[in-house]
C-alpha cells in the first residue's frame, strides 16, 4: 500500500470512530506508509487492535510506533512480526512508550532482529513493558547476555509479563545464563515452558485455569504449579517458552 493509499485510508479512520481492529499485514508498508498511518491513529478513541505484520516497517517505522503507542489510550494488542524494526525500530518502540502513557497489554515483535540491545531497551526503557501481558520476540537474535537481563529484571521485579516467548533465538539452551533465568522464572513464575534442548521439557507444564483471581483454583492446579503461588496471582508473571539454538 502506498503512501497515496494510506492517505486516502486515513481520511476514512478520521471519519469512523466506532473501529476496533485494523489490519494492514503483508502490504509492504513503509516506514513513511507508517508514519503517517500512526500519526492519523494518535488519536483513535476505540482502536483496540492493529495489525501490521509482515510489511516493511524499520527503524523510523518504530519510532512512529513507539509515538502512536504512547498517546492512543485505546490500543491495547498490536502485532508488528515480521518486518524490519532492527534495534533502532525497537529503541524507537521503547522510546515512545517511555514518554507517555499506555494501555496496551501485547506486543508480538517476532521476526524483527532487535538484538540484545533493543531488548534491553523495551525492559528498561518503556515504562509500560513493566505490566504488559503478553510479549513476543521470538527469533530476535536475543543471545545469552539478553537472557541475563531478562533475569535481571525479573528478579529485580522491574519485569513481570505473564506470558514471554524467546523460541528460535541465538542463546544457548545449555548455557549458564539459560540455567540462571531457568532458577529465577522458577521461583517467580505461575507456570513454567522451558525445552532445554530441542523438543526436550524442563519443570512443569500445564494450562492455566480460567479466572486465575480465584484462589479456590488454586488446588487443582498440577503438583508444583502453585506452590507458593497463592497470594496475587495476576501480579505474577505466567509463562515463559525458552527454545534455543546451540
Amino acid at each position: 500500500i502506498s503512501e497515496e493509499g494510506i492517505g486516502a485510508l486515513s481520511v476514512f479512520l478520521r471519519d469512523n470512530s466506532s473501529l476496533r481492529k485494523l489490519n494492514l499485514s503483508q502490504n509492504a508498508l513503509s516506514d513513511e506508509g507508517g508514519a503517517l498511518l500512526a500519526h492519523t491513529l494518535r488519536r483513535h478513541p476505540r482502536l483496540e487492535m492493529l495489525v501490521l505484520h509482515g510489511n516493511q516497517l524499520g527503524a523510523k517505522g518504530g519510532l512512529a510506533i513507539g509515538r502512536l503507542l504512547g498517546a492512543n489510550t485505546a490500543l491495547q494488542e498490536v502485532l508488528l512480526w515480521g518486518n524490519r524494526l532492527g534495534c533502532a525500530g525497537a529503541m524507537g518502540i521503547a522510546r515512545g512508550l517511555a514518554a507517555h502513557d499506555s494501555a496496551l497489554t501485547s506486543l508480538d515483535l517476532r521476526n524483527n532482529r532487535i538484538g540484545d540491545d533493543g531488548l534491553h531497551a523495551l525492559i528498561h526503557d518503556a515504562r509500560l513493558v513493566y505490566e504488559m501481558k503478553i510479549i513476543q520476540l521470538q527469533d530476535n537474535w536475543i543471545t545469552d547476555a539478553g537472557l541475563t537481563t531478562i533475569a535481571r529484571a525479573v528478579d529485580s521485579g522491574n519485569f513481570r509479563p505473564r506470558h514471554l516467548n524467546l523460541f528460535e533465538n541465538k542463546y544457548s539452551a545449555n548455557s549458564a545464563e539459560a540455567e540462571d533465568l531457568r532458577t529465577t522464572i522458577r521461583l517467580k513464575y505461575v507456570e513454567v515452558k522451558m525445552p532445554a534442548r530441542g523438543a526436550a521439557v524442563i519443570g512443569p507444564v500445564a494450562h492455566l485455569p480460567q479466572n486465575l483471581g480465584r484462589q479456590h483454583h488454586v488446588g487443582a492446579w498440577p503438583a508444583g504449579i502453585a506452590h507458593g503461588m497463592a497470594g496475587d496471582l495476576f501480579r505474577k508473571p505466567a509463562r515463559i517458552d525458552i527454545g534455543g539454538v546451540d
